[in-house]
């Protein structure tokens, strides 16, 4: 009877115990995250061979930062100078961000730990219209222009992405693959693949770019075969450029990469991977409802290709 007595009060504690515990790892998930000084960058640290950047889903726009300007000068020595009224050549910067990309991003980051594949996470939540993360080298001064708080905001960004790159680095033995996540316009409303080749549907014979892994796949499979990421997105209904059903964009709106995933990726040797993920407006703009499901399914494609592929 005791005994009996004692299991009835321990699952009663339980049931009461347990909702406990779930605001409690929530809250230590939460409290895990660290930001810059300035509130704007977010890393959620992983556990993973996978590392994800939202660097254009930020919607703060603080006073303290100045606004970009659209159109700047260029001068003799091919630099832009972006505090000046042009009287002939010009620079453009973009200034619009790629709405809800940060939210899908998490989100992914939520749908892999699921599965057992916790990445890294940074995340940029100030709008692209203060500070462009995603601009450096010879455009650096695009993405910051002249302004010494986004020069901050903006290395703190990098700072966080080297952090989880170098964290990968040494649990994963050197192996690992980032995801810029991004958001683009193009008519032919399909999601763009970005593995920085300028051409993306290899011929045979073709080396292999700098930018694939060393893997045991071909270039051609890497980049368009049945276990290629482009393809096994495409297996959940999505239109996705390049894959099996779509090998090439031709003269359809494409972006193969930007400064993050050259910066982050292998084409200077080794054997840390990168690839720009281009989502297109018909899911940015979906209900909410629709962004999760696409999320999902991104998170399911991901774990997919890093288990098939040596990221896992």
């Amino acid at each position: 009877m005791r005994l009996t007595i004692l299991r009835v009060v321990t699952k009663e504690k339980l049931k009461m115990f347990c909702p406990i515990v779930l605001l409690l790892i929530v809250a230590l998930s939460t409290a895990s995250d660290r930001w810059d000084p300035d509130g704007q960058v977010q890393y959620s640290p992983g556990s993973a061979c996978i590392v994800l950047s939202a660097p254009h889903g930020g919607r703060q726009r603080p006073d303290w930062i100045s606004d970009r300007r659209a159109v700047g000068c260029e001068t003799a020595d091919g630099d832009c100078r972006w505090n000046a009224t042009c009287p002939g050549s010009s620079c453009r910067a973009l200034l619009y961000g790629d709405p809800n990309t940060r939210e899908i991003a998490t989100a992914v980051r939520d749908y892999l730990t699921e599965d057992g594949l916790r990445p890294h996470l940074i995340a940029n939540h100030m709008d692209r219209m203060k500070m462009d993360p995603n601009r450096g080298g010879p455009t650096l001064s695009e993405g910051i222009q002249c302004d010494p708080a986004a020069k901050r905001v903006y290395d703190s960004y990098h700072g966080f992405v080297r952090q989880a790159v170098d964290a990968v680095r040494r649990s994963c033995r050197g192996r690992g693959l980032l995801l810029d996540i991004h958001g683009q316009h193009h008519p032919q409303n399909w999601t763009e693949i970005g593995y920085l080749c300028q051409h993306q549907h290899p011929r045979p014979g073709r080396p292999a770019p700098p930018a694939i892994p060393a893997s045991s796949l071909s270039a051609r499979k890497f980049i368009i075969g049945d276990r290629s990421f482009g393809s096994l997105l495409n297996s959940f209904g999505y239109r996705v450029v390049p894959s099996a059903s779509v090998p090439a964009p031709e003269t359809g709106g494409y972006y193969s990469g930007g400064f993050i995933t050259r910066q982050y990726g292998s084409l200077t040797g080794g054997e840390f991977d990168s690839m720009q993920v281009e989502i297109t407006q018909a899911v940015m703009y979906a209900s909410e409802a629709e962004r999760d499901r696409f999320s999902r399914h991104l998170a399911a494609t991901i774990g997919l290709f890093a288990r098939a592929n040596g990221y896992a």
